[in-house]
């Protein structure tokens, strides 16, 4: 009888430790994932917030967090992916940028938003911009429709600062651009600024010797 009690004890024990740990893994990646939206939220509101500024030429800079989560366990190391998609067709289109905030070490955990800039064949009066006026830079190249930010890595490869630059042609009939810059430098003032996009946005004629 005695021995059977002992391993009954054991088993029991064996058992509450895996809902433990269970449980612990749930409850880590619950808040992973609030973390996660929490990100891709706040960078929603930072687009939203330049596209629909009365402002004609503006610049944010978006701060990037080392780490999604504290600690160095696997939910910590994350990357954010900016892709430009086109739900529909026609006048019933709508253009979004759509925002995931992932761990690069485990799937269970995510976020995501989206904001749309346009909709129909053209630009929504309010924002006025179509998918060839929003350049993803990533380093001195832009990417067409998706741009990978990785503030986890280390060294050249850690991405610093997220860079929403939004201007106007200054000759009518005027022309918006927004451009999305991955920076990985270690002070804003070296990122995409004003003069980085002076061709585009009218304060340099183009062909000219500059304004």
């Amino acid at each position: 009888m005695w021995m059977l009690t002992k391993f009954a004890m054991i088993f029991f024990i064996l058992a509450l430790s895996v809902i433990l740990v269970a449980y612990s893994a749930n409850e880590k990646a619950a808040l992973c994932s609030h973390r996660a939206a929490y990100t891709a939220i706040g960078i929603q509101n930072a687009f939203v917030n330049v596209l629909n500024s009365p402002v004609e030429d503006e610049r944010k800079i978006i701060p990037l967090e080392r780490m999604l989560s504290a600690g160095g366990d696997e939910f910590a190391s994350y990357e954010i992916k900016l892709t430009k998609k086109t739900i529909g067709n026609g006048g019933e289109a709508s253009h979004r940028i759509l925002v995931q905030v992932l761990p690069t070490r485990r799937a269970n955990c995510n976020g995501f938003a989206n904001l749309e800039y346009a909709r129909g064949d053209n630009p929504s009066d309010l924002k006025k911009l179509q998918d060839n006026d929003i350049s993803f830079i990533a380093g001195s190249s832009a990417s067409p429709d998706t741009l990978t930010v990785t503030p986890s890595e280390t060294g050249v490869k850690q991405s610093t600062y997220l860079i929403l630059i939004k201007c106007s042609g200054k000759k009518w009939p005027s022309r918006k651009y927004l451009f999305v810059q991955d920076c990985k430098q270690q002070q804003p003032n070296e990122c995409y600024n004003f003069e980085t996009v002076k061709k585009q946005c009218g304060w340099e004629e183009t062909g000219g010797s500059g304004t």
